[in-house]
């Protein structure tokens, strides 16, 4: 029965069960599900993306932030949904619950509690499942219980696990409405189908309430009608109600424990709401500082856009100052060089001035004496009037004033010879006068170089001006990038402060869902999950707004710190600005001075060429003038002979004295007219003399004004000293005006003037490091080239040790043909030795065939003699090959004394190849003609050969001749002891006379035969030494064919190597001139970094200076203001900073030093390896010097053999002549 009740509750409730809480059969449930599993993927997927940097981490937020948002909002909605069916099925629970209330009312009590109950039993919540569902322990069955109840199921997993996920949740929520399912179709029997079924959808009609009225009074109805039938079902529902109880307490188990979990989910609620508000708190401060900060960013910025542009203008006005002022010093310099050159050319003109006024001194002596001559002449000339008109009246006085003319002529005649004089001097004069023209030309035209120079060096000024100012608009631009930079920070702090103001809106918009949420429970379930599910999110956000918050105060205090330090750069611009403004003016009135003085001077030259050209105009008109009086002196002088002759004709006669008298006073009207015209001369010369005073007054005040140039520079630069010791006064005053002020500002701007300074020196020095690793490179390329050089030079060397190698060998070549020789020599005494022994013999053999020999001598005397003639022809032809051969040695020994010289002269002149080589060509051929004449030779010896073949031959005949002849001899003999053997004495006597005949005979031919013989042997000898002469002679001519030839090679290879030398010598010689001009530029570099690096230890002393300064002043602020001790370590950190900063410069400048040492160091190694190099080159030179001394020895040695075979000759020679007188 019971199984019967449990069938039919569940086919009660099956559609409700089936279609809304298993998946299988609910669509919408199942669709639901999966689109929450694949949001929640999503949403950790985006959660999880990560970055390497926070702007890339904040730029992918910021994007993904949209598609978070319609996420948890879609999430939110799904699970709304859920949380309204689930809330529609405890609704329909409660209302069956009630009916069952009703329905049995003694086992199930009507009564709805709203207190939790007091004592639960504890469960495990180590179990990651769900617990099952337990029976009833109480009649109350609250709505707000089966809402946390749920509530449990899904949180319970969370507090478990220590994660939610919605699988756990579907599946705890699965099998608690299963269980609820079992529990409340096992409680029904089938027989109450339609009554539960009519309660069941009583409890299910959510929308009508009239009908769910009508549905109660008919179950009342049915109830009472059909009372008898439910006692007999009270078994039934009892056994039920027994399971309902059991699962009533493990849901009151279920609820103990979530309400243990809700009470802790409170707790941390009420903790992230306090979070929250901090949080809210922290970003209202920060907005507000945000806020605060924008404003002071702004403004500063309008500041520092203002002192950027004045520190700009500034900053351009000094550089053109500063520019002015090295183009003023520059033209200081020049102008103080061209005042040294014009003091110079100042004495020197005042050293001609007064030469020349010593000059005019004695003209103007002469002139005065030429003036009183003059008057003296007039005063004769007066008394001459007198006298005339004495004599006219007085004609007898006629003689006595001719006389006296005559006296006076002679005074004017030595008058016009003096004027003559004074005009020659005043020539002399004038050519002085125009040789200083010409000085003063060739000044005025140094001046005009001078000038151009001055032109010059404005044009280099202006060229500098324009490269400063594009290095001005350089600066612009760099300003304008930074500037720009600034305006992306502040977009970038506008849209973090955005960020922040939507972070708090969405933070707003969360304490609005979370209040929602507190007045709901299911909006503060679903807001509790979210809250889980977006912790770690709303973590990480948090840490992430307050890493940003942090750098945004860092960002902060640095842009404070940066407008402390821009105030007091911008209080330092506008004192340099005053600065620079007050030099500005000052250079501008030394430059409109300086243009005003440059002016005068153009003035002047123009005028002193205006009077140049005058006075060249000048000199010619008197040079025409001084032609003019000339021509009148000649004339006047013509007329005074005429005017003698005529008083020497005319005598006493008055007509003629009449004539001479009007003669005289046209001449003294002339002698007037010429002495106007040479005042009028003495005029114009004094008023040339007076210009010339000018001049020189000119040039004083030139001098003057040079001097007072010089003066007024000097005055400048005191002036400038002074304006600088008042900058500094200035600087100090305005620095301890400052410390008094605002100490900390003080000290933080002169950190950032330090930092500015040790930027400048490291940028200086990495200037400085970039031009020292240039130098580097370049002395490493001049290293390389020098090791090159080096190889070549050793190359050289092995080129000349092999040569050298090669003239040993040959050396020993010829010392070995040499050993031959004498061999030879001794093989040749050996085989004499022989000879002289077979000659022995052969006289013993001779002896024994005398006897046989008579009667042959007619025969032999024939043969001898045809010999003798034939031996005169031979010992003719040897004589003539001896002396072709002599003079061919000495041909050759000339050949070789010449090529010897040749060689000297190829050793000793090196310019005279080309000659040597032609030389060599002559040689050539004459060795061409001497190996024509050797092959001519050794034809001759060939046919000398093929004669002795011949003389050889005819010998062997003569042997045969003579064994015939011995044969005679012992027939002969046999003969006569045959007449011996038969004596008779008639016989006796004949026998005795032909003895004694033959006796006489035999020794007549035994002298005979025995000159025969010594004549065959001396032949056989001198045979024998001209056939091993002749092959001596062979062997020394092809030895010396072959050693000329070899000399011929060596000769060529030695030419070749010695143009190669010298061409190597002039390429090192190149070298050797390329690496003194580097050496020179490096020596020139090292002093400009050595004056640089000096520069850099006075900058650096001076950055000591500045930072004990910077010690006391910290000390004393230290002292005065406790409260800023943190900010005083951080200044005390930099400091050690920028220490180490200058101790590692410092090092680094030891570095480069050591460098720079290392490097001369290589430098003065590869100089010694260059001498040493060069010390190579000479020994090599005095090896070579030695082998051609050793060539020299061999050449004589040479000589020697050839000595030696003259020698031999001689003897030869010798020995024929005694063979001929034998």
């Amino acid at each position: 029965m019971a199984a019967l009740s449990q069938a039919d509750s569940k086919l009660k409730y099956s559609w409700w069960w089936d279609s809304h809480i298993s998946p299988k059969n609910s669509k919408w449930l199942q669709e639901n599900l999966t689109d929450m599993d694949t949001k929640v993927k999503q949403m950790i997927k985006l959660i999880e993306l990560d970055a390497d940097s926070f702007a890339r981490r904040a730029e992918m937020y910021y994007k993904q932030r949209p598609e978070l948002m319609k996420l948890v909002e879609e999430f939110y909605r799904a699970y709304r949904a859920l949380a309204e069916r689930y809330d529609h099925a405890t609704g329909a629970l409660r209302q069956a619950h009630r009916t069952m209330a009703e329905a049995f009312p003694n086992q199930v009590p009507l009564v709805l509690g709203d207190d939790v109950p007091a004592g639960f039993s504890s469960i495990d919540t180590d179990d990651p499942h769900t617990p099952e569902m337990t029976s009833f322990a109480h009649s109350n069955f609250d709505p707000d219980e089966l809402r946390k109840d749920a509530f449990r199921v899904f949180s319970s997993p969370i507090k478990r696990n220590g994660a939610f996920t919605v699988e756990s949740d579907s599946l705890t929520s699965r099998k608690g409405l299963k269980q609820l399912n079992d529990v409340f179709g096992s409680g029904e029997s089938a027989n109450y189908a339609n009554f539960s079924e009519s309660r069941a959808r009583k409890g299910l009609n959510f929308h009508d309430a009239d009908e769910k009225e009508s549905m109660q009074n008919n179950g009342r109805h049915n109830t009472e009608a059909h009372f008898l039938y439910d006692s007999q079902r009270m078994d039934k529902a009892e056994t039920g109600i027994l399971i309902l109880k059991k699962a009533l307490v493990k849901l009151e188990a279920e609820k103990e424990v979530s309400l243990l979990q809700y009470q802790k989910s409170l707790e941390r609620l009420s903790n992230l709401e306090s979070e929250v508000s901090r949080a809210h708190e922290n970003s209202r401060g920060l907005n507000e500082r945000a806020s605060n900060a924008e404003a002071e960013v702004q403004t500063l910025k309008e500041a520092l856009n203002k002192l950027e542009a004045e520190r700009e203008a500034s900053f351009l006005q000094y550089e053109k100052c500063l520019e002015k002022i090295s183009n003023l010093e520059n033209t200081i310099s020049s102008s103080q060089k061209d005042a040294g050159e014009l003091n110079e050319r100042a004495s020197k003109a005042e050293t001609e001035a007064e030469s020349l006024k010593q000059d005019l001194a004695r003209v103007e002596a002469e002139k005065e004496a030429a003036l009183v001559q003059y008057k003296q002449c007039l005063e004769m000339l007066s008394n001459v009037e007198l006298k005339l008109e004495q004599a006219q009246e007085n004609a007898r006085r006629i003689t006595e004033w001719a006389n006296k003319a005559e006296s006076e002529i002679e005074t004017l005649k030595q008058a016009i010879v003096k004027l003559t004089q004074d005009k020659e001097a005043a020539v002399l004069q004038y050519q002085q006068s125009l040789e200083k023209i010409s000085n003063l030309e060739h000044k005025i035209s140094s001046a005009k170089e001078e000038a151009k120079r001055l032109h010059c060096l404005i044009d280099d000024g202006v060229e500098k001006l324009n490269n400063s100012e594009e290095r001005c608009l350089l600066l612009q631009n760099t300003n304008q990038s930074l500037q720009s930079e600034l305006e992306s920070l502040v977009l970038k702090m506008g849209s973090q402060s955005e960020e922040v103001i939507e972070k708090q809106k969405e933070l707003g918009r969360l304490w609005a869902c979370i209040q929602e949420e507190r007045l709901r429970f299911i909006e503060a379930e679903t807001a509790f999950q979210t809250l889980q599910h977006l912790h770690s999110q709303s973590q990480e956000e948090l840490r992430s707004l307050s890493s940003k918050l942090h750098n945004k105060a860092q960002l902060l205090e640095d842009v404070e710190t940066r407008n402390q330090g821009l105030g007091h750069e911008f209080q330092q611009v506008k004192d340099e600005n005053k600065i620079l403004n007050e030099l500005k003016f000052s250079s501008a009135l030394s430059m409109k001075n300086l243009q005003e003085e440059i002016l005068n001077l153009r003035e002047t030259i123009r005028k002193l060429e205006d009077e140049v050209e005058l006075r060249v105009d000048q000199r010619n008109a008197l040079q025409q003038e001084i032609y003019c009086l000339k021509e009148e002196l000649n004339s006047l002088n013509k007329k005074h002979c005429a005017m003698l002759e005529q008083v020497e004709s005319v005598g006493c006669d008055p007509d003629c004295f009449g004539s001479f008298l009007k003669t005289l006073q046209e001449e003294n009207s002339q002698l007037k007219d010429t002495c106007e015209a040479e005042r009028s001369e003495k005029i114009t010369l004094l008023e040339k003399l007076e210009t010339m005073e000018k001049l020189m007054e000119k040039n004083s005040v030139l001098e003057s004004s040079l001097s007072d140039l010089n003066f007024e520079l000097e005055g400048i630069r005191e002036k400038v000293k002074v304006f600088e010791e008042s900058c500094q006064s200035l600087l100090a005053e305005k620095s301890t005006l400052v410390a008094e002020k605002d100490t900390l500002i003080s000290q933080l701007q002169i950190t950032t003037e330090n930092l500015k300074k040790l930027s400048e020196n490291n940028n200086l020095l990495e200037i400085s490091l970039f031009d020292v690793n240039a130098e580097l490179e370049v002395l490493r390329d001049k290293s390389k080239s020098l090791e090159a050089s080096c190889m070549l030079l050793d190359n050289d060397k092995s080129s000349l040790i092999s040569d050298k190698e090669t003239l040993v060998s040959q050396l020993n070549i010829t010392r070995q043909t040499l050993r031959i020789l004498e061999q030879k020599c001794s093989e040749l005494e050996q085989k004499h030795l022989v000879l002289e022994t077979e000659r022995e013999s052969a006289l013993q053999k001779v002896e024994e065939l005398l006897v046989s020999l008579y009667a042959e001598k007619e025969e032999h005397s024939k043969f001898v003699l045809l010999n003798e003639s034939q031996l005169a022809d031979r010992e003719l032809q040897i004589h003539l090959l001896s002396e072709d051969r002599q003079c061919r040695k000495k041909e050759y020994e000339k050949e070789l004394d010449e090529s010897v010289n040749a060689q000297v002269e190829i050793f000793i002149l090196q310019r005279c190849a080309q000659d040597l080589e032609q030389k060599n060509f002559a040689l050539v051929i004459e060795c061409q003609k001497l190996l024509e004449a050797s092959k001519m030779s050794e034809k001759v010896i060939s046919k000398l050969e093929h004669e002795n073949i011949q003389k050889q031959n005819n010998m062997n005949s003569l042997s045969e001749n003579i064994r015939l002849l011995k044969i005679g001899l012992l027939q002969m003999l046999k003969t006569l002891n045959i007449d011996a053997e038969h004596p008779c004495e008639s016989l006796i006597e004949q026998d005795q006379m032909l003895l004694n005949h033959i006796y006489h005979k035999l020794q007549e031919s035994q002298t005979s035969f025995i000159a025969v013989c010594n004549e065959n042997q001396q032949l056989v000898i001198e045979k024998s030494v001209l056939v091993t002469i002749i092959e001596q002679l062979k062997q020394k001519v092809e030895n010396l064919v072959k050693e000329r030839h070899t000399v011929d090679e060596q000769f060529r290879n030695q030419s070749e190597q010695f143009l190669e030398l010298k061409e190597e010598a002039q390429e090192i010689m190149d070298n050797n001139g390329v690496l003194r001009l580097r050496l020179m530029e490096g020596d020139r570099r090292m002093e400009e970094l050595a004056t640089e690096t000096e520069i850099l230890h006075r900058q650096l002393s001076d950055l000591q200076v500045a930072y004990k300064s910077l010690q006391e002043e910290s000390c004393k602020v230290f002292e005065e203001r406790r409260s800023l001790i943190k900010t005083v370590l951080d200044m005390g950190e930099d400091k050690s900073n920028l220490e180490e900063e200058i101790c590692v410069m410092l090092g680094e400048k030891i570095s480069q030093t050591n460098i720079s040492l290392i490097y001369r160091n290589i430098v003065f190694e590869k100089l010694v390896a260059l001498k040493e190099l060069s010390e190579d080159v000479d020994k090599l030179c005095f090896i070579n010097n030695d082998l051609d001394e050793k060539l020299r020895i061999t050449v004589g040695t040479l000589q020697d053999v050839q000595m030696e075979n003259s020698h031999l000759k001689e003897s030869l020679k010798k020995s024929d002549i005694e063979l001929k007188s034998a």
